[in-house]
């Protein structure tokens, strides 16, 4: 029986193929891992706070999430007191919580601090951004509710309820959500559609 003798120079074609697939494979993974979404964001801006709110603890914002989407920031309007800021469900059930840093007692002049949260919420639910201190913040009369793409402010909230005359402490409402892109979207599809031809071509 004679021998089947291969050069040095051969290559195998199902060598090619399988490097074929190998590449379009880590492609596709590519795609999935850091192209296919981008970040969208929006800012509720909301009206400009005037009123000093003295004697209401536990007021703020009610909040209704039209989408999955984090709250990255928002401005507190506030007198420079130690206060605690709040998110809750409408339960009072607290689900994220911060200490706000301040003096010992409300400063003549108010001022507004930028708020870092980073909260994730989540679609079709309706929280209630608070601060906990009396007499610590601003509001202004207002009308209601205010949307963009991704949040809707149904009210204020004040005195264990919902407030539709006033906006409470809280204003520039950054929020972030990951949308796909039809772009990568089409990329991922071509490299998997390639990777059918392979393997049609190597049956």
């Amino acid at each position: 029986m004679g021998k089947h003798i291969i050069s040095p120079g051969y290559h195998s074609p199902f060598r090619k193929v399988a490097t074929d697939m190998r590449k379009l494979l880590f492609a596709a993974a590519a795609l999935v891992g850091f192209g296919i979404s981008s970040a969208h964001a929006d800012l509720l801006v909301g009206p400009t706070l005037n009123q000093l709110n003295a004697g209401w603890a536990n007021t703020g914002l009610q909040i209704t999430a039209l989408q999955n989407t984090t709250l990255e920031s928002f401005s507190f309007y506030n007198y420079g007191a130690a206060d605690t800021i709040e998110l809750t469900d409408t339960s009072g059930q607290v689900l994220q919580s911060m200490s706000f840093a301040g003096g010992s007692t409300e400063q003549a002049v108010s001022t507004i601090s930028t708020i870092n949260a980073g909260w994730m919420l989540t679609a079709n639910q309706t929280y209630d951004l608070i601060s906990t201190d009396p007499s610590n913040s601003m509001y202004a009369s207002s009308s209601f509710p205010v949307s963009d793409s991704q949040l809707k402010v149904d009210g204020g909230y004040g005195n264990g309820s919902l407030e539709t005359a006033y906006w409470f402490h809280f204003t520039n409402l950054d929020t972030s959500s990951s949308v796909p892109e039809p772009v990568s979207i089409a990329m991922l599809g071509t490299g998997l559609f390639g990777l059918g031809l392979i393997r049609r071509r190597r049956v």
